[in-house]
């Protein structure tokens, strides 16, 4: 079924019409049942009225399929030709009733169709009404898809000529004109049946619903126009307010004997009173309309003015111009951003905002937009180059809204001005090829950082906060014995403990540095494919920010097998020195003194003085002596370098130092000794026999260099956290180059002569302060005499801890032992 392009759909207009149609064939339906079952009530619906004959029951079917094929959504050209062609037969069947009527002659094929005799004497064929009515909806069906032609849609026309004749049968029934005497005599009836007229009624109000023009009766009742509200209020009272008047006075006359003219006049002062109940009622709705519109307007002020207030505090310069270019309207932003008064702009051309070369193209482009609705519907921003008043030119936006109200269009341009965002463009581009640039820079860096760490003797670890892979050399995947890619798991399963114990992860170097510790640890990490543990030096630091916050952890790792075989090495030297050195002086020893005594009793015996002798023999012995003292002194550093296990105890420094004076130096030189002690320090944890090692080193130094007689102050104080020893002599001084290499191994002032030794007893002390976590120092000036002090921690610790290999602040290092497993 094809729709005509002026043709429109109604929501609802099609259930209105399948509804209709459903009435008109229900009706004709119990017509052909009540001939078939002889019941007179189904069509016969009155006492001496025109019966339903089953031929026209058979026209009103046919009219019902024709509406019905048209009326079913998407049919195919099939479907409506066969609704042509039933409407066609439909309306031949009625022409042929309406040729008998008007010639006197009967048709062969009306004759054949049924001419039934029933008992009440009325003839079987169709009214002469009903056969005008039958042509009049056949034709309008067959014209449903004919569009308007002078405003008019014929259908329209054919069906309210159909709806008038109805009107007039209807109005007969009720005022009883012509509805008693059916037929004239011999001929074809003239009065149609009830039930005939209601069911064409029916048929021609689907007609009407079934296509919707946009021009036409049905158009202006569905028009959302005032026309179409007044003809929606209107129409029902137009239509059957006379009907149902009429069925009133006709009832009211039949019931009181009044007479028809007397009704009749009834009936047109009834009308007369409908008629200026619609005029008040037509009144009522446009007042209620004009008040509408008067709210509508100045709802439309109110918007107008919000508009345009809009439009002045828009931070964008809006411009609005007609066809030819003139300057409509302009907002305070443009007056602002072309430096042209709003006064001097309106009328202007657009272009007077351009620069010169612009303006030619512009009017070309502006003709060509004007001109073509393609282009108008082509919304969007273009840019281009706005000159202010002074000349200075501004680059712009520009967007375009056309409003178009018939053959009138004008254009709406919002004009941006984009200098400052081209300028953070710019310095966008600028930064983002510094960005670029400081990425290649950093790319190489990186590159020449691994480069560098690649070439490093030792194994390198960059480990970043977070799941980021960590930065490795070659040196580390070569000790991890992993070729590929090394994360930091491959450390927390493979790094162990001495004993062979596993670190937790907390514990693990780069754990530890990430929260901001220094670690230096000894450690093992294990080997693929069962060889031995490696020993390594683990060192982890924090990577901080010039404002100190944490980057990442540096962690190396130093194979130290070799240093370690060197330190067993050492341990067997030590030991043959122990055995093989200090033994044989020992025995040198006790058989000079064997002999010393042996000459004391001769010489008793015999007489004799052997002074001479003794004398040499105590030399021998202070030989032996000093050479034991520096066997003893080797010995020592070696064991302090190696680690060796502290004994603390709490101590009270002051009643240390005081008994160690009492014990250690010799009376005649116990006067020049001064102990001072401002205040209490407290007890320390030191290891008492090692730490008198280095009080007594002090005190002989300051008793051997200063001169003779003057006095030698050891002091004691506490400083914060840590208890401050310091020995302060009246000596000559030490130069300030050879003082800061005073507590170096073998290093001794070669200005001072007369005095022997190694130059290992600082050294040493230096090992046992810095073993129990404190400091020593020394402060001199030649000829000002020197201060030697050392710090150690203030409180008890735990007795038995080991010397540490290292003296870093916040390490953690652990004791020698074998390989794990």
């Amino acid at each position: 079924m094809t729709f005509s392009s002026e043709l429109r759909e109604i929501p609802g207009a099609r259930w209105v019409s399948a509804a209709a149609a459903v009435v008109a064939v229900t009706v004709t339906g119990l017509a052909l049942v009540g001939w078939a079952l002889e019941v007179p009530g189904l069509y016969r619906w009155g006492p001496a009225l025109p019966d339903m004959v089953p031929a026209t029951c058979m026209r009103v079917l046919l009219l019902a399929l024709a509406l019905v094929l048209q009326l079913v959504p998407g049919g195919f050209r099939l479907q409506s030709r066969v609704a042509q062609a039933t409407a066609a037969v439909a309306v031949v069947l009625g022409a042929m009733t309406l040729w008998e009527a008007l010639t006197g002659e009967q048709l062969p094929l009306l004759l054949r169709a049924g001419n039934l005799q029933p008992e009440g004497g009325l003839a079987a064929r169709p009214a002469l009404s009903t056969a005008l009515s039958v042509v009049l909806l056949g034709l309008a069906l067959l014209l449903l898809e004919v569009p308007s032609w002078l405003g008019v849609r014929p259908s329209e026309v054919l069906t309210l000529a159909n709806a008038l004749l109805l009107t007039v049968v209807l109005n007969g029934y009720i005022h009883r004109v012509g509805s008693l005497d059916p037929r004239p005599s011999g001929g074809v009836p003239l009065a149609m049946a009830l039930p005939t007229a209601v069911a064409l009624f029916s048929l021609g109000l689907a007609t009407l619903c079934a296509r919707v023009g946009r021009r036409g009766v049905m158009a202006q009742l569905t028009s959302a126009k005032l026309g179409g509200f007044f003809a929606r209020r209107l129409a029902p009272y137009v239509v059957f307010g006379p009907l149902v008047l009429g069925v009133l006075l006709a009832g009211l006359a039949a019931g009181t004997g009044l007479p028809l003219t007397l009704a009749t006049v009834m009936l047109a002062s009834l009308v007369s009173a409908l008629g200026l109940l619609l005029l008040l009622l037509a009144a009522r709705v446009l007042d209620r309309i004009d008040r509408t519109r008067q709210e509508v307007a100045e709802a439309l002020q109110r918007s107008e003015v919000r508009f345009r207030g809009l439009l002045e505090t828009a931070p964008d310069a809006i411009v609005t111009v007609d066809a030819s270019g003139r300057i409509l309207y302009a907002n305070a932003q443009t007056e602002r951003l072309f430096g042209f008064p709003r006064a001097e702009l309106l009328g202007q051309d657009v272009s007077v905002l351009l620069s010169e070369v612009r303006r030619s193209a512009h009017r070309r482009e502006r003709n060509a937009y004007f001109s073509s609705p393609l282009l108008r519907a082509q919304r969007g921003v273009m840019r281009l180059v706005g000159t202010r008043k002074d000349g200075r030119e501004v680059p712009l936006e520009v967007s375009l809204s056309p409003v178009e109200e018939g053959s009138f269009t004008e254009v709406t341009a919002v004009l941006r001005d984009i200098s400052r965002r081209l300028q953070a463009d710019a310095e966008r581009e600028r930064l983002l090829s510094l960005e670029q640039q400081a990425r290649a820079e950093a790319e190489a860096g990186q590159a020449l950082l691994q480069t560098v760490l690649d070439e490093a003797p030792v194994g390198v670890l960059f480990v970043e906060p977070g799941e980021a892979p960590p930065l490795v050399n070659r040196a580390l995947r070569e000790l991890l014995g992993k070729p590929g890619r090394v994360g930091r798991e491959q450390l927390v399963s493979r790094l162990r403990m001495p004993d062979g114990a596993t670190l937790p992860v907390a514990d693990m170097p780069f754990a530890r540095a990430l929260r901001g510790h220094s670690v230096r640890a000894e450690v093992y990490l294990l080997q693929p494919e069962g060889r031995p543990a490696v020993p390594v030096l683990v060192n982890a630091a924090p990577a901080r920010e010039p404002r100190g916050r944490i980057l990442g952890a540096v962690v190396t790792l130093q194979d130290i097998s070799a240093r370690w075989e060197l330190e067993r090495l050492q341990e067997e030297y030590v030991g043959l020195i122990s055995h093989d050195l200090r033994n044989p002086l020992n025995n040198i020893s006790v058989r000079l003194q064997n002999l010393r005594r042996v000459l004391e009793v001769r010489g008793r015996e015999e007489e004799q003085d052997y002074a001479r002798e003794r004398l040499l023999l105590d030399g021998v012995l202070r030989s032996v002596d000093r050479m034991n003292g520096m066997v003893e002194e080797l010995l020592d550093t070696t064991r302090l370098e190696s680690g060796v296990e502290l004994h603390k105890e709490p101590t009270e420094l002051a009643r240390f130092l005081a008994d160690v004076m009492e014990r250690t130096v010799l009376p005649e030189e116990r006067s020049r000794l001064r102990l001072e002690v401002p205040r209490p320090v407290g007890p320390v944890s030191v290891d008492p026999a090692r730490l008198e090692r280095v009080v007594v080193n002090l005190l002989s130094n300051a008793l051997k260099y200063c001169p003779p007689g003057t006095p030698v102050v050891v002091r004691l104080e506490r400083e914060g956290g840590v208890a401050v020893v310091s020995v302060r002599d009246e000596g000559p001084g030490i130069p300030e180059d050879k003082a800061a290499r005073l507590f170096e191994k073998y290093f001794r002032v070669r200005s001072v002569k007369g005095v022997e030794g190694l130059g290992l007893g600082l050294y040493i002390s230096r090992l046992i302060v810095e073993a129990h976590g404190g400091h020593i120092w020394v402060d001199s000036h030649p000829g000002a005499g020197s201060t030697f002090g050392f710090s150690v921690p203030v409180g008890t610790g735990a007795a038995g801890e080991a010397a540490p290999r290292t003296h870093e602040e916040d390490s953690s290092e652990l004791a020698s032992a074998g390989p794990p497993g």
